[in-house]
């Protein structure tokens, strides 16, 4: 595993010495004081011996409640194999707590693997009409239903046709059979808007002329349709009706009549299936006081599973960013906005919690099929890890690590500080099934968090989130835009937190606007090292993205291909990110085979006007002096629109700023671009008069020998002008196929090949000499060698320098966790009995 660096080498030093190295390793077998079984068949009459176990965990608990006074050795419970059913919350506190320096271990039985379920069978299934089945239930409500393990889809269809506003209630539609429906308070409208996944209730629904009437349920309607930045318009789908049961593989629970409806899948016989439903809301708690906290217990090879969070059934669920949701109690308007950038947010529950917890250790456990988020850590927990964990199939977010409140941000209490926690060597894939806004790693105001070395993908937003609050918290506050109606001038307790050696990759889809990486607020020996993110849509974002108040965070040996864009920057006029350090990152774009056809010679790179696109990051050697960029193009239609430029090689963000040039088609003509001085006025134009033609190759090239701004169509000087001025040079990307600040309605749509950047001006015989070049390797030869830097074929992908190789290997889980990836078990065969 690479090493810790300072500051943080001596936080992750302390968290070994406590509980030991992020290994796969159980604790190691020896003799302990006192050893305790449970097992599904047992007897909460026995002795809890390995011949005759306790039955339940609550029995096990205050067993060694008992015994676990002046401990001089660990305390283990054995929990074999098999399912334990709760009916109520698994309370742990202080008084369950190791003692003496040791621990309270609860652990799987070697090979075997014991579940913590909150689930309910649900019995009886009946055939009913249209190919449905129904059974009945004692349950009073539950938004999730599991088939064989499986998470079957609550009932869904839209959008709603021929929808439209209807004043400030609600919707009118053409969908009259809608006035019909059963039920109508317990449908849901779900909305995805940039980076926000909302749930809005429906009130009524009635039949007026030739429409049905749609009122949304009030207060939360009108808080998401003035959302500031994510406001909500025509629903993207609609959930929970009977009506809209007519897939397989969906199911619909009628609460009024307590009756579950299913439509089976091809091959499914409801006469054998295993169905669970949640029946509680949350699994365990471990509830420790600032002066009493919960302490030294470890979970190993557990699975957490089948928990609900059914709030969202009565009031909706009206998201701000990372499922924080608004306190519709107390919103904060500014103008006709519900602002969002600010503290009043709730943070979406968890189905484990751990809440004034010390020195805690979940490791080789699995959390699935839960309909809350997985695991908090909040409110004064310090020193706990998880490590080796799988976080799956999830309804929200996997980890959330502190919170946003007060308490948080500005506590009256250095104990109520969330520090010191690690989150290392964990698989997190397909979370944020039910309320996607959510993330893989949310972190709010914390000290000293650790993520590091884990594995984190398929989720439709962020991938780790780490601050909060747009610098409003910040000392000495935000932007002066924003409306907090005071300014603290002491900083929050966000500082010294670490995020390495992850791999991210297939986040950001559907939503947008976050990233693999995305921070918030000033965060003073933050840290971003080493991870390696990659293939995540999701403009502006994708990559690594600091967002607004983010400052004095370090990034340096990432790397970041195929990410929209790879490291995204949001100053919002509170100029932090002048405190921040970039460097030494490999930030690129490797085209895929779909991105590449035949080309002038070889292959090209094949533009889609959308995301096709490729980029080196920055390098010296990609910005000299004086220079020659060249490219072949080929154009299947002329570009409209308002703006009707698309660049095809550029680097330094767009041309009103200091350093970029281009080459860029303008309609029908093309031209070369370079700014030297900043804003617009300073970008020098040198244009082309002749019309490019349609289904063609041409070549275009632009140099500069430092006075003169030339222009070159097929190898012809088409125009120039004269600057006489030193180009200043600038550090962002070289970017090919798109504008490189990614602004969608620059990208190029056509075809690309041989681009070519030469550190030197290239003389009018030698644009000629390349325009000659086809596919011949005879002419391949004649191409100009002299003073060349890149050259992009598209035959290959871009190579990368050897160290960022490493980073790519070192990244991830480490060798003794990744039989997680290649088997997805957590809990076999990483125990050890006592």
């Amino acid at each position: 595993m690479p090493r810790l660096r300072d500051p943080l080498l001596l936080i992750a030093v302390a968290l070994i010495a406590v509980f030991g190295t992020w290994s796969a390793k159980a604790d190691s077998a020896r003799t302990t004081a006192r050893t305790l079984h449970v097992a599904p068949d047992g007897n909460d009459d026995n002795p809890g011996t390995a011949a005759k176990p306790f039955a339940t965990l609550r029995q096990a608990r205050d067993a060694v409640r008992k015994i676990n006074q002046n401990m001089t050795d660990d305390i283990v419970v054995i929990l074999h194999g098999g399912v334990y059913t709760l009916r109520e919350t698994l309370i742990f506190e202080s008084q369950d707590s190791g003692t003496g320096g040791h621990k309270i271990v609860y652990r799987a039985a070697r090979g075997q693997t014991p579940v913590i379920s909150g689930g309910k069978a649900i019995t009886g299934w009946q055939p009913d009409t249209d190919g449905r089945w129904k059974a009945q239930t004692d349950l009073d409500n539950f938004r999730q239903l599991y088939i064989d393990g499986v998470r079957a889809v609550r009932a869904r269809g839209g959008p709603l046709p021929d929808a439209e506003l209807f004043g400030k209630d609600g919707y009118k539609t053409t969908a009259l059979e809608m006035a019909e429906w059963k039920n109508p308070k317990d449908i849901e409208f779900c909305y995805q808007v940039i980076w926000n996944h909302t749930r809005c209730k429906v009130e009524s629904i009635t039949r007026d002329g030739d429409h049905a009437s749609i009122t949304m349920l009030q207060p939360h309607f009108t808080y998401a349709r003035n959302m500031e930045g994510a406001r909500i318009e025509t629903p993207s789908y609609i959930e929970n009706a009977l009506e809209l049961l007519d897939d397989p593989g969906e199911w619909y629970f009628d609460r009024a009549a307590k009756t579950v409806y299913y439509l089976p899948k091809p091959g499914q016989d409801m006469s054998e299936a295993r169905v669970v439903v949640p029946a509680i809301e949350k699994l365990v708690e471990l509830r420790g006081t600032l002066d009493k906290p919960v302490e030294n217990i470890h979970f190993v090879g557990i699975t957490f599973t089948e928990a609900d969070w059914l709030q969202p059934s009565e009031i909706g669920f009206v998201n701000v960013q990372a499922n924080f949701r608004l306190n519709w109690k107390e919103p904060m308007w500014r103008g006709d906005h519900v602002t969002a950038l600010h503290n009043e947010q709730i943070k979406s529950p968890a189905n484990v919690v751990c809440h004034a917890a010390k020195g805690l250790r979940f490791e080789r456990c699995t959390f699935t099929r839960l309909g809350a988020a997985g695991i908090d850590v909040e409110f004064g927990s310090q020193n706990n890890i998880i490590a080796g964990c799988r976080f799956y199939d999830i309804s929200g977010s996997a980890i959330q690590i502190g919170d946003v409140t007060r308490d948080d941000h500005h506590p009256d209490d250095d104990r109520k500080i969330v520090k010191g926690n690690a989150v290392v060597n964990n698989y997190i894939h397909d979370c944020c099934v039910e309320y996607m806004g959510g993330v893989g790693v949310f972190a709010g105001y914390t000290d000293s968090t650790i993520i590091g070395h884990n594995e984190i993908c398929r989720l439709p937003y962020s991938g780790i989130s780490v601050g909060w609050g747009w610098g409003e918290q910040d000392a000495g506050g935000g932007w002066e835009g924003y409306i907090i109606p005071f300014k603290y001038d002491t900083p929050t307790p966000a500082k010294n937190n670490c995020i390495e050696y992850n791999h991210i990759h297939h986040v950001m889809h559907p939503l947008r606007d976050g990233g693999a990486i995305y921070t918030l607020g000033n965060m003073p020996g933050t840290i971003i090292r080493g991870n390696h993110i990659h293939d995540n849509p999701g403009l502006p974002g994708g990559g690594i993205y600091l967002d607004e108040g983010s400052g004095f965070i370090e990034i340096t040996n990432n790397v970041v291909y195929n990410a929209q864009p790879p490291m995204k920057f949001n100053n919002r006029h509170q100029n932090r990110i002048a405190t921040c350090n970039e460097h030494n990152n490999w930030f690129g774009n490797l085209p895929g085979p779909s991105q590449r056809c035949e080309g002038k010679v070889g292959l090209a790179l094949l533009c889609d006007g959308v995301g096709s696109f490729a980029s080196l990051p920055h390098s010296d050697k990609l910005d000299p002096k004086q220079l020659t960029v060249e490219a072949w193009i080929y154009l299947t239609e002329y570009p409209g629109g308002d703006d009707p430029r698309r660049w095809i090689v550029n680097k330094n963000y767009h041309d009103a700023v200091e350093g970029h040039y281009a080459l860029v088609v303008e309609g029908k003509k093309a031209a070369g671009f370079l700014n030297i001085g900043g804003d617009e006025k300073n970008c020098h134009r040198a244009r082309s008069g002749e019309v490019l033609e349609l289904d063609q190759w041409h070549h275009l090239a632009m140099t500069y020998d430092g006075s003169v701004l030339r222009f070159y169509l097929d190898g012809r000087e088409a125009a120039s002008e004269k600057i006489d001025k030193p180009r200043v040079t600038g550090n962002r990307s070289f970017a090919v196929g798109r504008r490189e600040d990614q602004r969608p309605s620059n990208c190029f749509f056509g075809k690309i090949d041989e681009v070519r950047l030469y550190e030197r001006a290239l003389s009018a015989a030698e644009v000629k000499t390349n325009a000659k070049v086809t596919g011949s390797a005879e002419l391949q030869d004649t191409v100009v060698k002299d003073g060349l830097v890149v050259h992009l074929d598209f035959d290959t992908p871009p190579t990368m320098p050897p160290e960022f190789r490493k980073v790519i290997d070192e990244a991830g889980l480490t060798p003794e966790y990744r039989d997680l990836l290649e088997t997805g078990a957590c809990a076999t065969g990483k125990s050890t009995d006592q």
